[in-house]
């Protein structure tokens, strides 16, 4: 089976003139990448790299709210709620990459739980993360007044050597918790 010198000219031609480029998306002078008008990916979501790159405290305004108690509990804006669940959640899995970090985890932490027994700081991130990030449940000061002790002793283990700090300021009156 062979093809005509004028079958094969007539096909040529209609290829010139239709122009169809077989190379599409492989030649980057004819199709740029488009510019992105702005991020494509959201801020503050890997809470531990902006800990590792923060040069000072990285500061989470919140309100407080006396919800029908006096316990004060906590609000705090989309965001910053966000980013806090975030890194609630790799603070959980942070003992799994190294031995410094599973000894500071398994360490007793100050916080007391609802029935005024000691527990580990790993079992203090694991209830926050069920009942404040998987549950929706408020945060209280009493809870997270200890999370930036737990951020500087992890800074001096492994994954998070010399991270910078964690700081909860009131969005009212500037004041940090103490």
């Amino acid at each position: 089976m062979s093809i005509s010198t004028s079958t094969f000219a007539d096909i040529f031609e209609a290829v010139q003139t239709v122009n169809i480029n077989i190379f599409i998306g492989l030649d980057k002078e004819e199709n740029p990448d488009p510019v992105p008008e702005r991020p494509t990916t959201p801020k503050r979501l890997d809470p531990i790299s902006e800990l590792k790159s923060a040069a000072g405290p990285i500061v989470l305004t919140y309100t407080v709210r006396y919800q029908n108690s006096n316990i004060p509990f906590l609000d705090f804006d989309r965001g910053d709620r966000r980013w806090l669940g975030l890194l609630l959640q790799e603070l959980q899995r942070i003992y799994i990459a190294s031995g410094p970090d599973a000894v500071i985890m398994s360490g007793i932490a100050p916080v007391r739980n609802r029935y005024h027994q000691s527990q580990t700081w790993q079992q203090f991130i694991d209830g926050l993360v069920t009942d404040k990030v998987s549950k929706g449940f408020d945060f209280t000061a009493g809870q997270l007044k200890h999370l930036p002790k737990l951020i500087a002793a992890l800074s001096k283990g492994s994954k998070l050597a010399g991270c910078g700090s964690l700081e909860f300021r009131e969005a009212g009156t500037g004041k940090v918790m103490a």
